[in-house]
């Protein structure tokens, strides 16, 4: 029992401590999505370096949050684990697009309930400590979800696919964003106590 309260406390400790990094990360999203919607047609030319960046950058900001001397707890090989994920995968679709351009639309489907399936297990630790753990729980369910959808419908065409991931990752940006200003307020109130 203290060992699963340790963890939580810890979990909980670097999540408000990185929450800047939750928010450019919905940030990221959010920006990724406008593109897919904006410009759907191309977006395939531009797709594979652009879901490469994110989720390289996603990864290097979650595993830079896991490692950060405010991180404390086992829970940090959790977020150090979809960190790397994140990267390699991101990695790989930066080194070779035109292989990862024909399955590209599986590897995001796969990537996004892999994240998802990490920010449900984050939430559900968290569920008794944070009371925002609801934007992680959603964030969770929305990437497994899309994940779903994708791997389900792979041969829609890419304006199809390009506009679902549009609205997944607008929907996944929103929810990081209001994760990361709960955890902000978190951090505040923990500050206020301190003092």
């Amino acid at each position: 029992m203290a060992r699963s309260a340790a963890l939580r406390d810890g979990m909980k400790e670097a999540l408000v401590a990185m929450w800047s990094t939750i928010l450019v990360r919905g940030l990221f999203g959010i920006a990724l999505g406008i593109c897919a919607l904006l410009w759907p047609a191309q977006f395939l030319r531009f797709l594979t370096f652009a879901f490469g960046g994110y989720a390289l950058v996603d990864g290097a900001l979650t595993a830079w949050g896991a490692l950060s001397p405010k991180a404390k707890g086992r829970n940090r090989l959790l977020l150090l684990a979809s960190g790397i994920v994140s990267a390699v995968v991101g990695l790989a679709a930066i080194l070779i697009p035109g292989e990862i351009a024909i399955y590209l639309v599986l590897l995001i489907g796969g990537w996004t309930i892999v994240m998802g399936i990490f920010q449900l297990i984050s939430a559900v630790i968290l569920r008794k400590e944070l009371s925002g753990e609801l934007w992680l729980a959603a964030t969770g369910m929305i990437s497994i979800l899309f994940g779903a959808a994708i791997i389900a419908n792979w041969a829609w065409g890419i304006v199809a696919v390009a506009s679902l991931i549009g609205i997944a990752m607008l929907a996944i940006g929103v929810a990081l964003m209001l994760l990361a200003l709960r955890l902000w307020r978190i951090g505040k109130q923990i500050l206020a106590r301190t003092a």
